[in-house]
């Protein structure tokens, strides 16, 4: 019964997919909004500014069964959200595709932990998609502790140690209001690449010396002993 209510929300979603790629491609904005919402409300009953009215924790937790992310719904939901901000964005209304561009992110990523398999959308492309979109700006801590274990988890391990020494500027830390977290985070970042074979750090775009020289620098600017 599950796999029968997955296979209809996928259908659905197939059909709502093809019909906004129609829209955008005759730059029909005010049709995206219209049938974004619809499809939000009619699958999902929610629609975008309900959406937007949440916080992240909030917002994944309604999307969780027994602790557990409903991903191909997350998926859907980040697509259309996304899809509503680069109408936004052609409408010149950036604050209102950014909120989206940045809730659809967090869904991504939070559905590619689980490693979804939905074939209309490749969450990869819309990630990095999303990534080049808000790169512009400066993102919530706990959005850029969800790109380093994204990052992570897909084997860019150069990429993730960036975004970790991001996390140690002073005025990121005082958001997050413990050095201590992104201490840990980054000595088991470390700690984890170590253990790896050295093609697979090279993979990664780190090889073992310069995981080792990351490593004491990283120790050296959060004063670790």
């Amino acid at each position: 019964m599950q796999r029968d209510y997955i296979m209809r929300m996928l259908t659905q979603f197939t059909a709502a997919v093809a019909q906004l790629m129609g829209l955008k491609q005759e730059k029909k904005h005010d049709q995206i909004f219209i049938v974004v919402n619809d499809t939000l409300e009619k699958y999902y009953r929610l629609n975008s500014k309900l959406l937007q009215s949440m916080s992240d924790r909030d917002l994944l937790s309604m999307l969780k069964t027994n602790e557990m992310l409903d991903t191909e719904k997350a998926i859907m939901i980040a697509y259309l959200l996304k899809t509503e901000g680069e109408s936004y964005e052609a409408l010149e209304q950036l604050e209102e595709s950014y909120k989206r561009y940045l809730t659809s992110l967090t869904l991504f990523l939070a559905a590619a932990e689980n490693d979804p398999n939905v074939s209309i959308i490749n969450i990869d492309d819309e990630i990095d998609d999303l990534l080049t979109k808000l790169g512009t700006y400066e993102l919530p801590i706990e959005n850029n502790i969800q790109i380093f274990h994204y990052l992570l988890h897909i084997g860019h391990y150069a990429s993730a140690e960036d975004v970790l020494f991001e996390l140690t500027s002073l005025q990121k830390m005082n958001e997050y209001h413990s050095t201590n977290k992104i201490a840990l985070l980054g000595v088991q970042f470390y700690e984890q690449l170590l253990l790896k074979a050295d093609y697979e750090l090279i993979a990664g775009g780190l090889p073992r010396d310069e995981v080792t020289q990351g490593l004491a620098q990283f120790k050296q600017i959060l004063r670790i002993e």
